[in-house]
């Protein structure tokens, strides 16, 4: 799975490195990244929340 992960990375700053320097495209990369690390996160203690509300 990490393998399939790093593939896809590559593959995305390599296809945005068409249109801009390697650099923005690696930053890019690491944006969206971490913008749905975040996201995830937050969803995932969202539904900790309301499932411990739940079972009060």
């Amino acid at each position: 799975m990490l393998s399939a992960g790093y593939l896809f990375v590559g593959f995305s700053v390599e296809a945005l490195g068409q249109w801009l320097p390697r650099r923005p495209a690696m930053l890019v990369c690491a944006l969206v990244l971490l913008l749905t690390s975040v996201v995830s996160g937050g969803l995932g203690l969202l539904t900790l929340s309301r499932l411990r509300k739940a079972s009060r």
